[in-house]
């Protein structure tokens, strides 16, 4: 059975189709092509983001290209990135450090005490 969903991003729904429930590296397939050359539309829309934002890179042990999170985050207005090299899942990887950048981000939990 082929089921039609929508991930909305900035604004701009992406569509994608899965056979059965997504799940781990089968969403990840699933919606690869959206991922590797988004439409334009999904890129102009994160210069209307007005939210305080944070981008976490995971170094090089990051599948995720360090170049798409770089221009991701000069795409979005006063987005701060900070990287913590241990990989993509940084909160299970880096629990401590993830905490800590969270938490005194701007904003964040610990922010102005």
């Amino acid at each position: 059975m082929v089921t039609r969903r929508f991930v909305g991003v900035g604004g701009v729904r992406l569509a994608y189709r899965v056979w059965g429930p997504p799940e781990g590296p089968a969403l990840v397939l699933a919606v690869r092509r959206q991922i590797d050359t988004p439409p334009a539309a999904w890129a102009a829309a994160l210069g209307g983001i007005t939210a305080r934002t944070l981008i976490l890179a995971g170094g090089p042990r990051s599948h995720v290209p360090r170049q798409s999170v770089t221009e991701l985050a000069r795409l979005i207005p006063d987005a701060r990135l900070r990287t913590i090299p241990v990989g993509h899942l940084i909160h299970r990887e880096a629990p401590e450090a993830f905490t800590t950048v969270v938490t005194e981000f701007p904003g964040g939990p610990s922010a102005g005490r």
